[in-house]
């Protein structure tokens, strides 16, 4: 179908385009850091909101890569199993860290419960490593 085609073709170019300012953005950002150290100086302000906007653009590339690339794609998996990877890992740091004090019981249930996502979290990272793979090839 003709339209199908032209909605990837769309889909295709919003998600490089995000792509190029991320990348415009780093590169940036690493001739400031390089200048900074070849000088000795301290990280300067320019340099902090060039790392915030390296994170953002990086948050819309992948929001982007979510919303417009194929499933099917090594560059959505990877994508998508990072953001996995980061949610679990916030959600392990809540469990290994619970307010309050828990009886012996509760603590039993949630090291349990740790090592059953550290294991999700072990199975999510090797399809990120193998998508990425995948992406570079």
């Amino acid at each position: 179908m003709p339209a199908e085609g032209a909605l990837r073709g769309v889909s295709d170019m919003i998600v490089s385009s995000k792509l190029l300012v991320l990348q415009s953005k780093r590169l940036l950002l690493t001739n400031a850091s390089v200048k900074r150290r070849m000088s000795g100086g301290e990280k300067s302000e320019a340099e902090a909101r060039l790392e915030g906007a390296v994170q953002s653009a990086l948050e819309r590339y992948n929001s982007a890569v979510l919303t417009w690339s194929s499933a099917m794609t090594p560059q959505y998996r990877l994508v998508a199993y990072n953001s996995l990877i980061g949610k679990a890992e916030r959600l392990r740091a809540s469990l290994a860290n619970p307010p309050g004090e828990l009886s012996a019981d509760d603590r039993r249930e949630v090291l349990a419960d740790l090592r059953a996502l550290q294991h999700i979290i072990d199975g999510w990272r090797d399809i990120a490593r193998s998508s990425m793979a995948e992406a570079v090839a």
